[in-house]
């Protein structure tokens, strides 16, 4: 397998679902405001979330291949260790403890979250930039862990015990 192109694949995969889950979660959000159905930034919170979780959770557990749509096009699949098909808490902990917790992945998704909460919780936004930093260092240390790695997996597929594959 190149590891390169395999990665460049992948980067392409994931581009691809994050700006469809974007124009889906803002056509949820003006249909939202639009109804005034509640607090603007509540709604895009909402949407956010919602966008996300049907894109990259739902959709790839409705498929028989267990792929998002931008996987599809470049002919990827996740799969278990031994390639069989990903069970949903298995998928759940792969996209909710790898790609929130751990690389932050949805980056957006994963800073508005949290700037969110600090508000919430009344803490400034300078301490966003500690409580951020060190995740971006993570996520890069993920992706160079991934390209060295036998499998190729990226933490979140370690974490889940998955690996996507070529078909």
């Amino acid at each position: 397998m190149n590891t390169y192109g395999y990665f460049a694949k992948r980067i392409l995969a994931f581009l691809f679902d994050l700006y469809f889950s974007s124009v889906m979660g803002n056509a949820i959000y003006n249909l939202m405001i639009e109804f005034k159905v509640m607090d603007v930034t509540v709604a895009f919170y909402l949407c956010l979330c919602v966008s996300t979780l049907l894109w990259f959770l739902l959709i790839p557990l409705m498929r028989k291949k267990t792929q998002t749509i931008g996987q599809r096009f470049m002919r990827l699949k996740v799969v278990t260790l031994e390639g069989g098909k990903v069970s949903l808490i298995n998928y759940m902990k792969r996209l909710f403890l790898g790609c929130f917790v751990l690389e932050w992945s949805f980056y957006v998704l994963s800073v508005n979250l949290m700037d969110y909460l600090f508000k919430w919780i009344g803490v400034g936004k300078d301490m966003l930039l500690y409580v951020v930093s060190p995740f971006l260092l993570f996520s890069t240390l993920a992706v160079l862990y991934a390209l060295k790695s036998k499998q190729h997996q990226t933490l979140h597929d370690v974490i889940a015990h998955t690996k996507v594959v070529e078909y």
